[in-house]
């Protein structure tokens, strides 16, 4: 990700007295060691020596459009008969920052702004903090937090030359509560609507059937639209789990009732063999009385064991499926129950 800051940037170097005197020729001003302070204007700034400063990791690197002075320059006394430059200028900068998204939704960033010279080693030019950073209290930023700065500084060495470097490291902590709307409380409905099909019975097969695919298929293009709105990444987030989760659990839904339906058919199947069986056994007893129902009157031994049989599939399939059905009220939301307790202290302690 990139984000823009404005900043002031103020920057002293020292000065020996021969050079001071030569910076008093510039201004034409021989009371500079009497004053403690002068004051440089913007048209005489060009005419005195400054670091040549940039930032590295920057993208862009501006000036604010409203602002007309941004670029000031001071000279004070200094204790030891030098001089101190203090040059103050106000910038824009964009900034690049390598984001790690593991932990997203609960995810900590932490982006470096760095500052050192262009051209000019260390043993020219080196750089120290004098003070800390200064951030104004009432900047919120989207979706983020700011949750503290650090600064330090480095010698960095590049083609066998130690360059000084400066830098500060702004960590952002993502913000939980919008992704709580945007993202959990969705899925989690979804999941939900998904068991209301224990509760249908077997009669609404299609309205089961309906209800299940539409909540799977709902979830996977609410995961590939989240997807879409984050850095593309090979490994997996926090919430790439939460969502395989969901879908996992929608999908057994839907496997449930798939189970259920095939008991129900290799029930039916098993009655309707018997049943023929039964048929032509009366037919063999009782061929004028030829019926598709057990007729009491008609029966012998041999049928009431055949309709006993019968009658003990039809109460086996009955309850084999209210068993499934009613574990499945039971198990399906606390199980849903258990993997919250799971994923949250593992989420908000970035442990996942």
């Amino acid at each position: 990700m990139d984000f823009q800051i404005m900043f002031r940037l103020r920057q002293q170097w020292h000065l020996r007295e021969s050079i001071c005197n030569t910076y008093r020729r510039k201004l034409n001003e021989s009371t500079i060691i009497k004053r403690e302070t002068i004051f440089i204007g913007a048209s005489q700034v060009k005419l005195f020596w400054s670091p040549d400063t940039f930032f590295p990791n920057a993208i862009a690197v501006g000036t604010p459009s409203e602002v007309n002075n941004f670029n000031k320059m001071k000279l004070k006394r200094d204790q030891r008969g030098g001089c101190v430059i203090e040059h103050n200028s106000l910038f824009t900068a964009k900034v690049g920052c390598q984001m790690n998204l593991r932990h997203y939704p609960s995810d900590i960033q932490t982006c470096v702004f760095k500052i050192r010279s262009f051209a000019n080693p260390s043993y020219l030019i080196n750089y120290q903090w004098e003070r800390p950073v200064e951030v104004d209290k009432k900047i919120q930023v989207p979706v983020y937090e700011l949750s503290h700065i650090t600064q330090g500084s480095e010698t960095l060495r590049m083609f066998g030359v130690n360059y000084s470097s400066i830098y500060f490291n702004i960590t952002f902590q993502r913000q939980i509560v919008p992704q709580l709307i945007h993202i959990y409380a969705p899925s989690t409905l979804l999941v939900v609507i998904s068991w209301f099909s224990f509760w249908m019975g077997l009669d609404a097969i299609p309205g089961r059937i309906t209800l299940s695919v539409t909540s799977l298929l709902a979830l996977v293009t609410y995961f590939g639209a989240m997807r879409k709105e984050l850095p593309a990444t090979t490994y997996v987030n926090g919430s790439d789990i939460w969502m395989i989760i969901c879908m996992l659990f929608v999908f057994s839904s839907l496997l449930q009732f798939s189970i259920v339906n095939y008991i129900n058919t290799r029930s039916q199947k098993k009655m309707a063999e018997v049943k023929r069986a039964a048929e032509l056994l009366l037919r063999k007893e009782n061929p004028p009385l030829f019926s598709i129902r057990f007729v009491e009157q008609n029966r012998t031994r041999k049928t009431n064991s055949i309709f006993q049989k019968y009658c003990d599939l039809e109460n086996e399939r009955k309850q084999t499926i209210d068993k499934i059905e009613n574990a499945s009220r039971i198990i399906f939301p606390l199980t849903f129950a258990l993997w919250n307790i799971l994923y949250w202290p593992l989420l908000l302690n970035r442990n996942l």
